[in-house]
């Protein structure tokens, strides 16, 4: 019989392998590095082009796909479907370079430039491919990454779902918003103007 106790003890082994693996070979490692790199690369590339008059949108944007990748991640790494095996902190899962930087930060550029459901769902694609068959596999040759039950095109199916789920989910709230604006300035207006709003009578005309 499996107890909670033994579960914890595992746990608490599982940890001290994992954080002992990432202070005698993951850190400062040349792919500890090199990830460093891209990831301070790719802030500053999005945050260079990002829309300033569109931030809190695009930013909403990111934020959906950043909280649903984390999501899926976690559920991925409790099944061990996938693995990093160089990471910028000793958590499981890892998500900083992935969850928090590239899906989230170049989907909000897909977002940004692509202003119909059409080019959308084009630039959806090329983002998800680029991202499980070019990004990943480079991960995996580096020994960054491992795939253990697992396949780069499940991959892609999970993050163009994503991606449509998160634009849909946006472009919901923001027209709700935008509603939600445009009737109260109606009521302000009406509050303010009570004389306008009456019906003429004839000692009016």
């Amino acid at each position: 019989m499996v107890t909670p106790e033994m579960l914890y003890q595992s746990r608490v082994a599982t940890q001290s392998l994992s954080y002992t693996h990432w202070i005698t070979e993951e850190l400062f490692s040349v792919q500890w590095w090199g990830l460093l790199t891209f990831v301070v690369l790719t802030y500053f590339i999005v945050f260079k082009l990002i829309d300033k008059r569109r931030f809190t949108e695009i930013l909403l944007f990111g934020s959906l796909v950043a909280v649903t990748v984390g999501v899926v991640d976690t559920i991925a790494s409790s099944f061990v479907l996938w693995s990093f095996t160089v990471r910028f902190f000793p958590i499981e899962p890892s998500v900083f370079l992935y969850d928090l930087t590239l899906a989230p930060l170049y989907y909000m550029l897909v977002y940004q430039y692509t202003s119909s459901w059409k080019q959308y769902f084009i630039w959806n694609t090329v983002a998800a491919g680029l991202m499980s068959f070019v990004f990943l596999p480079v991960l995996t040759f580096f020994k960054i990454y491992q795939i253990h039950n697992w396949s780069y095109f499940n991959n892609f199916l999970v993050l163009f779902v994503i991606g449509a789920i998160a634009r849909f989910t946006t472009i919901l709230v923001i027209s709700m918003e935008h509603r939600r604006r445009e009737n109260y300035e109606a009521t302000s207006f009406v509050a303010a103007h009570p004389a306008m709003m009456k019906p003429m009578t004839e000692t009016d005309e």
